[in-house]
């Protein structure tokens, strides 16, 4: 199994599906950090996985914060192409959903995604996916 994320946003416990909880303001050298921490643990992990992206609690995202985020989706793009098997974004608001499409827009995913309205249904989905890429 793989190394566990070290960053706090970053639930490793029931790898190979990472939980990833992003705070109410997620501060921009924070956002940093994270995106810094993902691309380095992917640098050694070679196993398939899934993200639970969680914005539930997620109250602001400037442009700035957009324009980091989807420079770090593109380049942990080749990760994503060869391990990444889904993404399940959970965003309540509205407003989060247009910012999921606006970053998805910028950097689109070329592995299946889908949006929900609360964790326990993103995490059942992810699982599936994760069981049927495994079979």
């Amino acid at each position: 199994m793989a190394e566990p994320i070290p960053h706090a946003w970053i639930d490793s416990s029931q790898a190979p599906l990472y939980v990833w909880r992003f705070p109410p303001d997620a501060a921009y050298d924070d956002l940093v950090a994270c995106c810094a921490a993902r691309e380095t643990w992917s640098a050694t992990t070679a196993e398939p996985v899934a993200w639970v992206v969680d914005l539930t609690h997620l109250k602001a995202a400037t442009a700035k914060h957009r324009q980091a985020f989807a420079a770090h989706l593109e380049r942990f793009r080749a990760f994503d192409e060869r391990w990444t098997v889904a993404s399940a974004i959970v965003a309540e608001a509205a407003w989060v959903r247009g910012l999921v499409t606006a970053v998805f827009w910028v950097s689109p995913p070329r592995f299946p995604h889908r949006v929900f309205g609360d964790v326990i249904s993103a995490r059942a989905w992810a699982r599936g996916e994760l069981q049927r890429h495994r079979r």
